[in-house]
């Protein structure tokens, strides 16, 4: 049963860091392309 407890946790942890490394591989691929419209190197 701990086992079936550190599984389940492992699952409801997992979207939230994949989610966040999504987010930040996007926003990397929006400021590279785009680095005046967020205001970055100027």
């Amino acid at each position: 049963i701990s086992g079936l407890g550190r599984d389940g946790r492992a699952l409801a942890i997992a979207p939230k860091v994949l989610m966040r490394r999504f987010l930040g591989w996007r926003t990397r691929l929006e400021s590279e392309r785009e680095p005046a419209r967020l205001g970055i190197g100027v």
